[in-house]
């Protein structure tokens, strides 16, 4: 058991109790939505092409074939292997088959890799959410429900500077120096 902590952000106030369960060891996934919809709204993507990004990521090359079977995990779109390489989101590299037909082969680009470790970044909480309107476009959005999010990336941003301020005092020893 442990004491939990609940901050009440509308009042102000910090209220603690005994948790019946132990705490987790890895929370990585807690803020996943404040991640995503970062990066969905900063780099103007959807989820499956976002998705897609994500299961790539681990890849070094790969064929169309493999790429049909990445798909298979998301809405299926016949044109997304040709529009994700019209964005920058992934490389395509030429080659020459033994019968002298020519076939490509793909990998991720360095803009396709930048979104992929930002939302690790964030997961690990090395990183923060940009709360500045010219790099987050959630900070100058009219629609109903911008106005959760802008207070959630706040609300995160606070928690990542608390947690730097405690790994200052106590550095973790995880093995991991911090860097992306």
């Amino acid at each position: 058991m442990y004491m939990a902590k609940y901050y009440n952000h509308n009042k102000g106030t910090t209220t603690y109790w005994k948790s019946r369960r132990s705490k987790p060891k890895d929370d990585f996934l807690k803020f996943y939505p404040i991640a995503e919809r970062y990066v969905l709204e900063r780099y103007n993507i959807t989820r499956a092409t976002l998705s897609i990004l994500l299961f790539m990521y681990t890849e070094d090359y790969f064929d169309r074939e493999m790429f049909n079977q990445f798909q298979k995990l998301v809405w299926w779109r016949y044109d997304r292997l040709k529009r994700m390489v019209s964005l920058g989101f992934v490389d395509k590299f030429p080659y020459t088959m033994n019968s002298g037909k020519l076939k490509y082969y793909y990998a991720l680009s360095s803009k396709g890799d930048t979104i992929c470790r930002m939302i690790y970044a964030i997961l690990r909480m090395d990183r923060e959410v940009s709360v500045l309107p010219r790099l987050n476009p959630m900070m100058r959005s009219t629609k109903a429900n911008a106005e959760g999010w802008r207070e959630w990336f706040k609300i995160f941003n606070t928690e990542v500077k608390r947690l730097r301020v405690e790994n200052a005092k106590n550095p973790p020893d995880d093995g991991h120096d911090g860097w992306i």
